[in-house]
C-alpha cells in the first residue's frame, strides 16, 4: 500500500488497517446475529405477527424497490422478557402460509416458548411443535379477557419500524442522521438472501 502512495507512513497504514478490520468484524457479527438469532425459551414470551409493507403512494408518486414488488409481507418475531421487548427478528416472505412461516418460527424460536399471536390459521400447528401457543381474536378484542394474551408489543414494533421507513423515504421530513439509523427493516432487506 505504501508503494501506491495510499499511506504516507507505517503509522497511518496501521490506523487504516485497524479501522478496516473493525468494520469487517462489525459486519460479520451483525450478519451472524441476524441470521442465527434465536429468541424465547422456557417461560419466555415471543410475539409473532406479519405485516404488509407495500402500499400505494399518495398520487402514485415514487417507485418501490424491486424487492418490495416481489415480497410485500414481513414476518416478525419479538422476544418479550419481563415485560420488555428486545430486537425483533424480521424476515421478508412472499406468502403468509404455513409452509413459509412455521419453518421460520422453528429456526428462530426455542421450543417450549410461549408464543403470542392472533388467530391466523398458519399458526394452528404450533402446539404440535412443542410451543405453548396463546391467541387473541382481534375481531372481538385486542386483549383476551381470559388469558390476557395480546400482540401489542409486536404491533408497537411494526409502528416504530414503519415510522422509521417513512422518515427515511421522505428525506425532506427526515431529521438529520435518520438515513444512518439502525432500522431493523433495512438490515432485513439487505440480508434477505441469507435466510
Amino acid at each position: 500500500m505504501m508503494a501506491d502512495d495510499i499511506a504516507a507512513s507505517s503509522a497511518t497504514l496501521s490506523k487504516m488497517s485497524k479501522k478496516l478490520r473493525n468494520i469487517c468484524i462489525t459486519a460479520v457479527e451483525r450478519m451472524r446475529r441476524h441470521k442465527g438469532q434465536v429468541i424465547g425459551g422456557r417461560r419466555e414470551f415471543v410475539a409473532i405477527d406479519e405485516s404488509h409493507f407495500r402500499h400505494k403512494r399518495k398520487y402514485g408518486r415514487g417507485r418501490m424497490s424491486g424487492a418490495w414488488r416481489r415480497k410485500k409481507w414481513v414476518f416478525g418475531m419479538l422476544g418479550i422478557n419481563e415485560g420488555k421487548s428486545g430486537r425483533p427478528v424480521l424476515r421478508l416472505v412472499e406468502k403468509r402460509g404455513r409452509q413459509e412461516l412455521v419453518p421460520l418460527i422453528a429456526h428462530h424460536v426455542k421450543p417450549g416458548s410461549m408464543i403470542l399471536s392472533d388467530e391466523w390459521r398458519a399458526y394452528r400447528v404450533l402446539p404440535e411443535l412443542g410451543y405453548n401457543h396463546f391467541t387473541v381474536n382481534h375481531s372481538q378484542w385486542y386483549v383476551d379477557p381470559v388469558t390476557g394474551t395480546h400482540t401489542q408489543h409486536i404491533e408497537r414494533a411494526w409502528r416504530k419500524i414503519k415510522e422509521q421507513r417513512d422518515a427515511q423515504s421522505n428525506s425532506s421530513k427526515a431529521s438529520p442522521g435518520v438515513e444512518n439509523s439502525n432500522n431493523p427493516l433495512i438490515s432485513v432487506c439487505s440480508e434477505e438472501k441469507n435466510v
